[in-house]
């Protein structure tokens, strides 16, 4: 008979631990970002230079609704020299506290105006 001796998870959790001497560094903070701007922000959709045939043709060809439903403020935003981002969240493989974790993130990034959820539900 095995017996395990480390940390049992099932498939909604598991453990850690972690151990940090000081502050973050620089290079440390670096590579959250780079983190979260792949992973939490998705793929670059499209950006402020993007054509007018880019443009209609994200809008046109895309399996998303959402992308028809809120064209208005894509267009809005690429005016505004911001870069759209698309993603999507498979909850039957990650815990649905992730979507709360990124709700707060993007809350925490348009305090400064430079940042704009456009479809930020995440219900499902």
């Amino acid at each position: 008979m095995k017996y395990r001796s480390d940390y049992v998870t099932n498939s909604s959790s598991s453990s850690f631990i972690v151990a940090r001497k000081g502050e973050f560094t620089v290079e440390q903070l670096k590579a959250m970002i780079d983190v979260i701007e792949h992973d939490i922000l998705g793929d670059v959709l499209l950006t402020p230079d993007a054509s007018e045939e880019e443009i209609q043709r994200v809008l046109e060809e895309s399996n998303e609704y959402c992308y028809e439903k809120h064209e208005a403020e894509i267009r809005r935003c690429l005016k505004e020299g911001k870069t759209i981002y698309s993603g999507t969240i498979d909850f039957e493989f990650v815990d649905p506290e992730i979507g709360s974790v990124l709700k707060k993130i993007w809350k925490a990034a348009s305090a400064s105006g430079e940042f704009t959820g456009i479809a930020t539900d995440l219900s499902y």
